[in-house]
């Protein structure tokens, strides 16, 4: 047995949880939050220490929303940190709070559940278990997550957090085309298995969320949109009896023309959940709107802005930040305490539309990265298909060909891997670049075994 040095701690037993029960946790220099939030065993409750890697349990893959987005399948790995052989161990999200959104299941499983036992932990031994969201639910999905692990008649420790999982969905384009009895009618086209649908709509969509999330609390994916006819921000949804009206107001209106909008969070902001993120109508303030059409001024960048692509942590700091342009269709991003920065080799063109899109991670990596990075697909004033990171790192996918409308990371042909999809410049037809950082192809979408041809002004967003 290897001997501990002087002074060094070792792992928590239960005699040594009740010393520090006796000496208070403070003055045993255990502080701060961290995997555990309770344990309980004789007379020893709410302790909680450093981080994850010094806990009663090692968690990897547990990190609370807003800024941890994880994707479905997502595994979690618990390590047993203490001395006790843990064997009464469970993960759920039918109480605290929990509503059953998220299930769990063995790694590489099919069968999951909203209660689910886990296997013994050994001192020091490691399991793991992923995480899926249900199957009702779609888009972003956010449950409170608890964890049970127990030695019966020694310790007993609880955690308990809200997880997000993006729901792995076939490829989902939302677009609109004028039809006969709408104009700028939406279209959801689920291109792996050929299928198009039309949620209900009540006023024309000239400006269409760039990905779909559950931001009415609705647990659908729901399609975020504004129109020139009112004010309102508009929700809507695949099996809906109808679309939903925010009652924004004016106060500032938003944007509506050459420009695109995002769901997500923004923990900043004095509204909490999921808010439409979109520019002002003057093209100098970042709007957030809530499901009540509460509004918050995220911010006002100094170059202004013409439109919101995304919410998504490009920097690899762990922290969410704002992918938008400016009024000068410069790419830049805002950090969460409110400072903006320029993307190098981001210009962006802009014609009926502003030609950018989600931050993905692309098959490949830029050449100077060493893991995947988050990347900004656009358009750029060549009419170039390409990606930039958030140092400035460009990838041109397609020279030419490209009209300078908004663009759509997906996965089309259901490979696993993002394509981008895009509108051709010569005549309007949805266009996908595939097989990105390989034999690149660029490839005519058929929708039952016909091109389409969006509406160039509202250019093309995913569900997913």
């Amino acid at each position: 047995m290897r001997r501990r040095k002087r002074g060094e701690s070792g792992p928590l037993t239960r005699r040594r949880l009740l010393l520090l029960a006796g000496a208070g946790l403070a003055g045993a220099g255990v502080t701060g939050t961290g995997a555990f939030e309770s344990v309980t065993g004789d007379r020893v409750t709410d302790a909680s220490t450093a981080s994850d890697q010094n806990a009663l349990l090692g968690l990897s893959g547990f990190k609370e929303n807003p800024d941890s987005v994880y994707k479905e399948p997502h595994e979690v790995t618990v390590t047993n940190q203490t001395e006790s052989t843990l064997t009464d161990n469970r993960v759920r999200s039918d109480i605290n709070g929990g509503n059953g959104y998220l299930e769990f299941r063995d790694v590489g499983e099919s069968n999951s559940t909203t209660n689910k036992a886990l296997g013994d932990l050994s001192p020091s031994g490691s399991d793991s278990f992923e995480i899926v969201t249900a199957p009702d639910e779609s888009g972003e999905v956010t449950d409170t997550v608890t964890l049970e692990y127990a030695a019966p008649g020694d310790i007993s420790i609880t955690v308990v957090r809200d997880i997000t999982v993006n729901f792995k969905s076939g490829a989902q384009l939302v677009y609109a085309v004028d039809s006969a009895s709408q104009q700028a009618d939406i279209r959801v086209y689920d291109a792996v298995n050929d299928v198009l649908n039309k949620p209900p709509q009540s006023v024309k969509a000239d400006a269409i969320g760039a990905k779909a999330a559950d931001f009415v609390g609705d647990r659908n994916a729901d399609i975020a949109f504004v129109s020139r006819d009112d004010d309102d921000v508009y929700a809507t949804w695949e099996g809906a009896s109808g679309d939903i009206a925010l009652g924004k107001g004016t106060n500032p209106s938003l944007n509506k023309q050459k420009t695109r909008l995002t769901v997500g969070p923004w923990p900043p902001s004095s509204l909490s959940g999921s808010l439409v993120l979109a520019a002002d109508s003057a093209a100098s303030k970042i709007v957030g709107i809530d499901d009540n059409g509460d509004t918050d001024i995220i911010a006002n960048p100094s170059d202004g802005c013409g439109g919101v692509a995304g919410a998504k942590d490009i920097d690899g700091d762990g922290k969410l930040e704002l992918v938008f342009v400016d009024s000068s269709q410069q790419i830049q991003y805002l950090e969460q305490d409110g400072t903006t920065t320029e993307v190098q080799n981001g210009g962006v063109g802009a014609n009926n539309s502003t030609g950018f899109g989600s931050p993905a991670v692309f098959p490949g990596s830029p050449p100077s990265t060493s893991s995947d990075l988050l990347e900004i697909p656009y358009i750029d004033g060549s009419n170039n298909v390409a990606l930039v990171t958030y140092d400035g790192e460009k990838t041109v996918l397609k020279e030419g060909g490209a009209k300078k409308a908004a663009i759509a990371p997906i996965d089309i042909d259901g490979d696993g891997d993002l394509e981008l999809a895009f509108l051709g410049s010569s005549n309007g037809k949805i266009k996908y670049v595939d097989n990105i950082r390989g034999e690149t192809k660029t490839k005519t979408l058929q929708a039952d075994g016909s091109p389409v041809v969006p509406l160039e002004r509202v250019g093309l967003n995913s569900k997913a």
